[in-house]
């Protein structure tokens, strides 16, 4: 009985231009994916003036690809314009890392990002995906956090996640958690 095996450099010549063709295609098969709800100019592109999309509750629907720009990687307050509040405890943590370049800085450590820079800063696309019971935000480097809108209350001591524990409301069309609004 004979046996036919093709080589490995075989299949890589048959295969060689099938990658050829559709290489360039790769790149592009989301680009233009409309997203849903969203309103629009009368050339077509999202009017970003317009009405917030509406979940079916009436909530503001968050779901969708956000992208931050990435000058804030290094200053969250980019665009603020005056001077930027902090508390005399954040001033002086503020101040020692502009002293030191920033060496306690997680990225120095090839640590993820943490909140809020890896939403608002770093110039990587994050997903967030919105249901009554929770917003889940699925960032590009792997990691994710959960916002639980259940009315659950925050556990004493939760099992840590770098993403932190969170729950949340609606109060009006903000999105808050106890005490704080969620950034």
């Amino acid at each position: 009985m004979t046996s036919c095996r093709c080589s490995g450099d075989v299949h890589l010549i048959f295969a060689l231009p099938l990658i050829l063709v559709t290489a360039s295609h790769l790149d592009a098969q989301w680009v233009k994916l409309p997203t849903p709800g969203a309103p629009r100019t009368a050339d077509g592109k999202v009017d970003l003036r317009g009405p917030a999309p509406r979940t079916a509750d009436g909530k503001p629907d968050l779901s969708g690809m956000w992208l931050a720009e990435a000058k804030f990687n290094r200053d969250l307050a980019a665009d603020f314009k005056g001077e930027v509040p902090m508390t005399a405890w954040g001033k002086a943590l503020y101040d020692e890392r502009r002293k030191t370049d920033s060496r306690d800085d997680p990225d120095t450590y090839c640590l993820p990002d943490g909140v809020p820079r890896i939403a608002a800063a770093g110039g990587l696309p994050n997903r967030i995906v919105q249901t009554p019971a929770m917003v889940a935000i699925l960032h590009e480097r792997g990691l994710f956090r959960q916002i639980f809108m259940d009315g659950r209350t925050l556990q004493k001591d939760p099992d840590p996640t770098w993403m932190g524990y969170s729950s949340g409301a609606w109060e009006g069309d903000t999105l808050v958690r106890p005490n704080r609004r969620i950034q």
